[in-house]
């Protein structure tokens, strides 16, 4: 079953890497860990936007499996895990996020509640700017996150490279979400912005948790790396959790594909206004900056020219145009 769930690498790349028969074996096994990692989720992920969307219960992220929006394509993993032309190492790796994923697949949705906990500010104040950064410490325990503190509000930088950048690169998006749309943080009410970073052996992807209200970067593998620096990303996947708290699209059929639609635009716009280009001057890529130096290819994706950003034998070429989310909705 193809994921409704969203993620900084879309699953078809992360599948493409996985198949891949020019892939070695870890870098394989690395692409179908993270693919498992992202696909397992779609039934929570339909089940918690369905739930807000009705205003029933929702899911107790304490014990269940938490159902998220990551940035890498659950194809773009497979192609990596499955394709004899990478080392037998990164096959394996990637095979092993695809197991993960697979186990977290059958975890029970034990428990609901109606409580939301999360800590919130006053509605109708100025942007008041609260981030804190974790650290997984290249942990894959979900119930272990957010992890161990590495940096908060109101303190020095942190000697993480990859702290500092997550840090510096949320505080922009809420910032271009104020200016230009008044809306303080993600949820109108200066709710604390909460990352993990060092997710994961390895792991190549990022998302939104809309379960544990936080984002989670893995540091990356063979292909796909630096989800920390890439603002158009980070803007991508906090659009995510800003649909969650005004109108929680579900994750499939039409309004899926509105709901993933609406994270790009907002992801390029971010990145024009963080680096001040005009619209008509960009070139239009979301997650340039996360293929690493060598791949043919330009970025995760491409909205000028969709099905254009990258076509490689070890993960496959760019499906977009052929993606869509216009499909059945899963039977619980």
């Amino acid at each position: 079953m193809h994921s409704p769930v969203c993620s900084a690498v879309p699953p078809y790349l992360l599948r493409a890497i996985a198949e891949s028969e020019v892939n070695p074996q870890h870098v394989r096994d690395t692409g179908t860990k993270a693919l498992a990692h992202h696909e397992h989720l779609s039934l929570a992920r339909f089940t918690f936007l369905s739930a807000l969307a009705d205003n029933r219960p929702l899911i107790d992220p304490r014990v269940s499996a938490s159902p998220r929006h990551s940035i890498v394509p659950e194809h773009l993993l497979q192609a990596i895990a499955d394709s004899a032309g990478n080392p037998d190492e990164e096959r394996a790796r990637v095979q092993r996020h695809a197991q993960h994923a697979r186990e977290l697949a059958v975890r029970s949705l034990l428990r609901r509640t109606g409580d939301d906990q999360t800590p919130r500010g006053v509605t109708g104040t100025g942007l008041v700017i609260d981030c804190v950064v974790y650290d997984a410490k290249n942990s894959e325990v979900e119930m272990d996150l957010p992890g161990t503190l590495v940096r908060a509000e109101k303190e020095d930088k942190a000697a993480d490279k990859a702290a500092n950048q997550v840090f510096d690169n949320i505080a922009s998006v809420l910032k271009f979400y104020s200016d230009q749309f008044q809306w303080q943080s993600i949820d109108n009410a200066n709710m604390k912005v909460v990352s993990t970073i060092h997710f994961g052996d390895r792991y190549e992807n990022a998302y939104w948790d809309p379960m544990r209200r936080q984002m989670v970067f893995g540091d990356g593998g063979t292909f796909l790396y630096n989800f920390t620096g890439a603002i158009d990303v980070i803007g991508h996947e906090l659009t995510h959790a800003v649909t969650e708290f005004t109108s929680p699209l579900d994750y499939w059929g039409q309004s899926g594909a509105l709901n993933e639609h609406v994270s790009d635009v907002f992801g390029i716009m971010v990145k024009h206004y963080v680096g001040k280009i005009k619209a008509d001057e960009d070139d239009w890529l979301i997650g340039e900056a996360c293929l690493i130096q060598g791949a043919k290819g330009v970025a995760l994706r491409s909205m000028k020219a969709p099905g254009t950003a990258y076509d490689d034998p070890r993960f496959g070429k760019d499906p977009q145009p052929g993606q869509s989310l216009a499909r059945p909705r899963p039977r619980s």
